[in-house]
């Protein structure tokens, strides 16, 4: 999903939802722009197309932890797990301070702790 990303003009950010039997993909998406990131937007999509009783036991993966926003909208869509390759943080050490890639130094865990 990040070559896609990249190969449409966009950061190589990419997600993807997969179903309970943990095989099954359901959706992907690559990043947009810095208000629908790759993880906002699939949930946002996964919230219209499928029920939140089946949604609580889907997995989303993506490779960077999702920032606040992105944990919000997979809180309120109630995507059940959320699986990530590194965190924001390590992002940010890997970038530095791009001002293409803001952060706000939120973390998913405080998100989903407080939801």
């Amino acid at each position: 999903m990040g070559r896609r990303a990249t190969q449409l003009g966009h950061h190589p950010f990419g997600a993807v939802l997969v179903a309970p039997d943990h095989e099954t993909v359901l959706l992907t998406q690559c990043n947009i722009d810095t208000v629908n990131h790759a993880e906002s937007t699939l949930a946002r999509i996964a919230a219209t197309n499928y029920p939140a009783v089946y949604l609580w036991q889907c997995t989303l993966y993506t490779a960077v932890e999702p920032c606040c926003m992105c944990a919000g909208t997979i809180y309120w869509a109630n995507i059940g797990r959320v699986v990530y390759g590194i965190s924001e943080g390590h992002l940010v050490e890997c970038t530095g301070n791009h001002q293409e890639n803001p952060t706000m130094s939120v973390s998913s865990h405080y998100i989903f702790s407080h939801g």
